[in-house]
């Protein structure tokens, strides 16, 4: 075989190494995707095939000979590129043969002889015999081929650690073939089409949308540095390319899911632009954030208190309203207010950190996947701040609801939910609670990933649509009264499958310090005056919120989903003396005697991903102390896409 004259590598053979490395990622991919436990390592996995067809493409290793790119590099260079791909393959081959030999598939043979350059140097195999093996048996014996594709634990921390490698190396390679910005920009468009793709085929199963754009978004932030010369800015790369991916996927409309409505669903890769653009705006300066505020005009907005809340302290905060643009029509909304007092130190500072909190949730829209109302601006209410002669501003976060939500009827909470679900002795099918918290445990992984503290996760924060109180029929095996009325929390909702996360008032950027010692006062929105905010980790009070802690927040919400009732009565909380013995009282539900009486309930499976979350703050669970820094929050979201999310998807009701 003849090689470009001082070359190490020659085309021919480098194409055969990078169709025998590739021809290794698609059988890989292929195999974990038949196994439904191990579709979050597929995805891991899959997104370092999306890298290696792309370093394929722009080092041009199957055009003609003398125009790839990387045949004008120093030999030093080809050698090491050599070297890498070598080892791709023989990372795969281990892979591979943990598979073959576990179920006597057969002894691999040598695959087709590699290529020898004249300098000695081995090019990669071209095709390797275990890739053709796995084809025939897929083939010849399909039902007894998925039977036996059932891993084991080790095995799957085995195949962790492959795709750790195999990501390095993957950079690594990159890093010798250093691309222009602009060649970046390709790069991101060819991996985030590959990912929708990929979502259509995972869609079904346990994957949805939501994890493969968390877990595409850490593999770019982490993957773009390393392949062009100079920093980029991810959130603008990745604006530039999703109009392109969306053509793109637009011209076969199989590909695309459409919502109730007939909107179209939102794909993995608009969800990574909304999550880079989440974190963009969180990490620039909190004043230039501020600058972009929408306001609403008092013209365009009427506000009035609705008093039928069962959280009685919300109807201070949590009004209904109507807000109508000139030559529009007018819409039911939403408005929390948030107060600030003209004796606070800080209150410059955080009317400046409220203005940027609205530029971040307009930033969303309606954004499903964080469960989020879509936020249409701020409302200054000027009439109150007159009324105080200017002690009290308030300021209202605006949120556009739902069609057909009624412009009086103050969306019914969770809180109102097993409130009123305790009085009927009724519960909403497993299947519908398990799938609340799933979205609800998404939901604050999105946030989490896109460094947003919310800060109030508890159950009278927690909304839902309209419909949600329905005047007839005995919803969840109970039977109302005939008085019962549609806005009456008498009638229990029997959909609770589509959640609103509201409560953004302190919400915060993950490494900013907490300005306001109101965060946790009072009854912390427990719809219990007097007594303790149980939702809230006994460590917040000394070191502030973290992920961790809010994670701990989402447990006692989920705790809270299973039984279908409040963990504590209003009389409870106020005998209680201290939140660390509540805490201990939150734990008793998920370790001893209660949690097995839980796991009968609801299952083991569920009560485990709870018990996880609760323990988060001690580090026992997650891993991490904080998850604050970029290692730590990598570690975190890892840990609880495979301890939390993966383990609820999974359940079966």
């Amino acid at each position: 075989m003849e090689f470009a004259v001082g070359t190490a590598l020659g085309a021919a053979g480098l194409l055969f190494g990078f169709k025998g490395a590739l021809d290794g990622y698609n059988a890989l991919s292929d195999l974990f995707l038949e196994d439904t436990g191990l579709h979050y390592l597929a995805l891991r996995y899959r997104f370092e095939a999306f890298k290696f067809e792309q370093l394929g493409r722009y080092c041009k290793v199957d055009e003609p000979d003398g125009a790839c790119i990387l045949l004008q590099r120093p030999r030093r260079d080809q050698e090491v590129f050599l070297s890498h791909l070598n080892e791709v393959q023989r990372r795969q081959q281990f892979a591979a043969s943990k598979f073959l030999d576990k179920y006597n598939l057969g002894e691999e043979q040598p695959g087709t002889p590699a290529a020898t350059t004249g300098d000695g140097l081995v090019a990669p195999e071209s095709k390797s015999s275990w890739v053709a093996m796995l084809k025939e048996q897929k083939t010849l014996k399909p039902n007894s081929f998925r039977s036996r594709l059932r891993w084991c634990l080790s095995h799957k921390e085995e195949f962790q650690k492959l795709v750790e490698q195999l990501a390095q190396l993957n950079n690594d390679l990159w890093d010798l073939a250093k691309a222009e910005e602009d060649e970046a920009a390709r790069v991101v468009a060819g991996v985030l089409k590959e990912l929708d793709d990929f979502w259509v085929r995972v869609r079904p199963k346990e994957l949805n949308e939501a994890q493969i754009a968390t877990t595409v978004l850490d593999g770019l932030e982490r993957f773009l540095p390393s392949i062009v010369k100079s920093s980029i800015n991810i959130q603008q790369l990745i604006d530039q390319v999703i109009v392109q991916v969306k053509e793109g996927i637009a011209k076969d409309k199989s590909n695309l899911a459409s919502d109730d409505d007939g909107s179209e669903k939102r794909t993995p890769s608009s969800i990574v632009k909304l999550l880079a653009r989440a974190k963009a705006i969180q990490a620039e300066k909190v004043e230039e954030a501020a600058k972009r505020v929408t306001y609403i005009n008092t013209a365009e907005l009427e506000s009035f208190e609705v008093h039928d809340h069962a959280d009685v302290s919300q109807a201070k905060s949590r009004y209904m309203g109507e807000y109508q643009k000139k030559g529009k029509t007018k819409t039911p909304v939403l408005v929390e207010w948030k107060v600030v007092t003209a004796g606070n130190p800080a209150q410059a500072e955080i009317l400046t950190r409220i203005e940027a909190l609205g530029t971040l949730l307009c930033s969303a829209g309606a954004a499903a996947d964080f469960c989020l109302f879509e936020s249409l601006g701020l409302y200054r209410d000027r009439s109150h701040e007159e009324s105080t002669d200017g002690s009290v501003q308030r300021i209202g976060f605006v949120y556009r609801l739902p069609p057909r939500s009624p412009a009086r009827q103050v969306p019914a909470s969770l809180l109102d939910l097993i409130q009123a679900a305790k009085l009927h002795h009724s519960r909403p099918p497993l299947g519908d609670r398990l799938a609340l918290a799933y979205r609800l445990a998404s939901a604050v992984s999105l946030l989490h990933v896109s460094d947003w503290l919310h800060k109030s996760m508890r159950s009278s924060n927690v909304l839902f649509g309209p419909g949600t109180w329905p005047s007839s029929a005995a919803a969840w095996g109970s039977s109302p009264s005939s008085s019962s009325s549609p806005s009456s929390p008498s009638s229990p909702s029997s959909d609770v499958t589509s959640p609103y996360i509201c409560g953004f008032q302190y919400s915060r950027p993950s490494d900013d310090n907490s300005l306001e010692a109101g965060e946790w006062g009072g009854d912390g929105g427990t719809g219990n005056e007097g007594g303790l905010d149980y939702y809230r980790h006994p460590s917040v009070a000394q070191s502030g919120w973290t992920k961790v802690a809010e994670i701990y927040s989402l447990g006692v919400v989920l705790l809270e989903v299973a039984h279908w009732r409040p963990l504590f009565s209003s009389s409870q909380l106020r005998k209680a003396t201290t939140l660390t013995k509540v805490h201990w009282d939150v734990m008793k539900e998920v370790e001893g005697t209660k949690a097995m009486q839980l796991r009968g309930l609801v299952g083991s499976v569920f009560v485990d991903s709870i018990r996880c979350c609760l323990l988060a703050v001690s580090g026992r669970s997650l891993g991490v102390e904080t998850g604050t820094s970029a290692v730590e929050a990598k570690r975190l979201n890892d840990a609880f896409v495979r301890l939390v999310l993966e383990p609820i998807a999974a359940c079966k009701a």
